[in-house]
């Protein structure tokens, strides 16, 4: 630690700034790690909108911010000798530190999005029957559907004529017993 006792301020400062947003990074990684469980709050609370300039002012984009806005002092004190521009590039890179941090968490919420099959998604799509279908609600048949790129075959009835395997058909509804009720296109 001489060598900072004996830098100048500026520098000093830099270095200051880039280990404790370092440290408090690390400590809030670890935390988030372990499983403290308002990390993952706060982060969906600093991701979902951004209407108001208050809603970059989170505890986690200062630290983003100043570790990038540190380091970048830190690490170019030696070779941009314009202490101004030193200080407008080190902002720059502490304010793409934020911007990086919402796209990264962003894209991450993505996957955490619920694609399982709801019979809903089937109402007014056109299927082909597989098994034939029988009249009047008498019996279930099956049909052949895609949704979102993935085939399903699903339990059908029909309140018409019999329809035969190959048809086209469109679903109408969904009975209480989870069945599609389908009718000719």
């Amino acid at each position: 630690m001489e060598f900072l006792n004996q830098a100048p301020q500026l520098l000093q400062g830099f270095w200051l700034i880039a280990f404790t947003a370092s440290l408090i990074f690390i400590i809030q990684t670890l935390s988030s790690f372990i499983g403290s469980g308002d990390i993952d709050v706060e982060i969906e609370h600093s991701t979902h909108s951004l209407e108001h300039p208050s809603d970059f002012l989170t505890f986690k984009n200062l630290v983003y911010f100043f570790m990038g806005f540190g380091w970048t002092g830190v690490l170019f004190y030696q070779q941009i000798t314009n202490l101004l521009f030193l200080l407008g590039f080190a902002l720059l890179v502490g304010i793409i530190f934020v911007v990086l941090f919402f796209v990264i968490i962003k894209q991450l919420l993505k996957l955490g999005e619920d694609n399982t099959f709801q019979l809903s998604e089937t109402l007014f799509k056109a299927a082909e029957v597989y098994l034939p279908i029988p009249e009047n609600l008498s019996g279930v048949g099956k049909i052949h559907l895609n949704i979102r790129g993935s085939l399903r075959e699903l339990d059908a009835k029909t309140e018409g004529n019999r329809i035969p395997t190959g048809a086209k058909v469109i679903v109408k509804d969904i009975s209480p017993d989870n069945i599609l009720l389908v009718e000719t296109e």
